[in-house]
């Protein structure tokens, strides 16, 4: 049986209760179980976790955080939009026409950056992001934006948390340290 979903190019977020967005999840029965599932997410998620410690960020307050994904070719990547899915297997379809190459994790209670603090966030993004692509990252507060570009080291895979710190000042120190 196939559902539609959608992977949101604006995702709210608030880091006080961790609320996530577009979660989508498929279960099978355990044979010879009592009523026991499996579960298995669908798409990818990205934890980033936020260091501005050492940056003219602190004592700002966080607005959001944009990441946008592009092909190692100069290809936008399909990150976010519409898709159909199969609730047995968790086989799934993008529908082109409205995908885009970037999400938006719009902090909802917009913290106080503090300095030696860290600020974790989760996005669900398609799993359209391969090895060599370029994602760029645009931490905005109330009255700066700070943008970096990390390449991927490997191709991302549905179900699976990949971890990516955002320490701003060691990106600036050895921008080479950061692949994702």
């Amino acid at each position: 049986e196939a559902v539609n979903g959608t992977i949101l190019a604006e995702q709210p977020y608030n880091h006080n209760t961790n609320s996530l967005s577009c979660f989508y999840r498929y279960g099978k029965y355990v044979q010879g179980s009592t009523g026991k599932f499996t579960f298995n997410s669908l798409m990818s998620m990205l934890k980033l976790t936020l260091d501005v410690t050492g940056t003219g960020l602190v004592g700002e307050k966080l607005n959001s955080i944009v990441v946008k994904v592009v092909g190692k070719d100069g290809t936008a990547r399909e990150i976010a939009g519409d898709f159909t899915f199969d609730l047995r297997d968790g086989s799934y379809e993008v529908i082109s026409s409205t995908t885009t190459n970037q999400v938006t994790m719009s902090w909802t209670e917009h913290p106080t950056l503090a300095k030696s603090k860290s600020y974790v966030g989760y996005l669900s993004i398609i799993p359209d992001v391969l090895k060599g692509d370029k994602m760029t990252f645009d931490i905005i507060t109330e009255g700066h934006k700070a943008t970096f570009t990390a390449e991927i080291s490997k191709n991302y895979a549905e179900g699976v948390v990949y971890s990516l710190p955002l320490t701003l000042k060691t990106y600036k120190a050895s921008p080479s340290k950061y692949a994702y």
